[in-house]
């Protein structure tokens, strides 16, 4: 990226694509970043932990994903130890799912996908507004389970693509479960899990992970985790006897 960006300061054209790419200063504040990510990826790596990294609003998420693609392709060679997120209430995301699976494939790196609705919806068409864009959400609640639950299947079909099913939507649970049925895949297919988020309500934590489902499907050897913010930690449930 840094040589893109050099080529077209050097350019002298588009003064307008010139003036908007990261001074000295930012270039040098992005590389510390990604020194940074590659020291928690090197340190997940030697204890076999996968890093699920967050999306966010749409105007940061190309400079997010950017950052995944990189991490990716240098970790993800044997192992899918990164995981991009993808949002599917907005419009475009079957699309950039289908592109980085094939980038993947093309390649020869280990895909992984964290498939959510989204958090942002009032924001981002708040913010589409305001600045006078298209709005990037779908226009109703069943285009995005519709997305959803087609983002499902594409990840199942394809034999050598890690995807956790974050949601806490019964009928996509379901549907993933169905899903892996129809296709023959096992329940305790470690590149197939659910996840569900632990708010930050007053309930017990056991009964919290009960009315999420959790339990639920590990007693039937689906691999499922519960995230609990803020920090994120990540407890899997998964009663298999081989386990």
């Amino acid at each position: 990226m840094s040589e893109l960006w050099d080529l077209i300061q050097h350019s002298g054209r588009g003064i307008e694509l010139t003036e908007k790419i990261p001074n000295p200063q930012e270039k040098e504040l992005l590389a510390n970043m990604m020194n940074r990510c590659d020291e928690l990826v090197q340190y997940a790596r030697e204890r076999r932990v996968k890093l699920l990294i967050d999306a966010e609003h749409h105007c940061f998420q190309p400079a997010i994903d950017n950052f995944v693609l990189a991490l990716q392709r240098k970790h993800n060679q044997d192992f899918p130890y990164i995981y991009q997120t993808f949002q599917c209430y907005k419009k475009e995301a079957l699309e950039l799912l289908a592109l980085d699976k094939e980038r993947a494939l093309r390649e020869n790196w280990k895909f992984a996908a964290k498939l959510v609705r989204g958090a942002y919806m009032e924001y981002e068409r708040d913010e589409a507004i305001k600045h006078g864009y298209p709005d990037p959400i779908h226009r109703s609640l069943d285009m995005t389970h519709a997305t959803y639950n087609k983002a499902v299947d594409m990840l199942l079909n394809s034999p050598d693509v890690s995807v956790l099913i974050a949601t806490h939507n019964q009928a996509s649970v379901i549907h993933g479960i169905w899903g892996m049925i129809e296709r023959g895949i096992p329940p305790d297919t470690e590149r197939i899990a659910f996840a569900q988020l632990y708010g930050d309500d007053q309930q017990s934590l056991i009964v919290t992970v009960a009315d999420n489902r959790c339990i639920f499907l590990s007693l039937y050897h689906f691999y499922s985790f519960l995230l609990i913010p803020p920090f994120c930690f990540y407890c899997c449930f998964n009663f298999s006897s081989s386990n």
